[in-house]
């Protein structure tokens, strides 16, 4: 474990006796922990989306046109298995085929619509094939 790792551990390990019953048992144990990361998680894939929308260049994903801006900070949600996700990115239409999107969703793996990340989408089919 690298020094920055230990560190965390350590940082979660306090956060976790500070909450957890002197006779907790392994499974809530395992429920802080994860309790514990889920704050750090969210904020790290929060700003991993954002940045990656604000990369995602305005353009046609069919015909490759840069799109005529409708709305430059378009805000979308996202329940992702760390929690909510907020984001903004650029939404505009093709003005050669006169389709309107918003490329960022594409290059990180959403529908047009929906709620949900790609992951919790998995986890979801898996559940019901079960």
């Amino acid at each position: 474990m690298t020094l920055h790792l230990e560190a965390v551990a350590d940082w979660m390990l306090a956060q976790a006796e500070a909450e957890l019953p002197a006779l907790a048992g392994m499974g809530e144990m395992e429920q802080a922990l994860a309790c514990i990361a889920r704050g750090p998680a969210a904020r790290a894939l929060a700003t991993l989306v954002q940045r990656r929308a604000a990369q995602t260049p305005l353009e046609c994903p069919e015909c490759k046109t840069g799109l005529r801006v409708i709305d430059g900070q378009r805000g979308r949600g996202v329940a992702s298995i760390h929690g909510d996700v907020r984001f903004v990115r650029g939404y505009g239409r093709c003005p050669q085929c006169g389709q309107t999107c918003a490329p960022a969703d594409r290059a990180l793996g959403l529908g047009e619509s929906g709620f949900a990340s790609p992951r919790v989408q998995e986890i979801c089919a898996a559940t019901v094939l079960l």
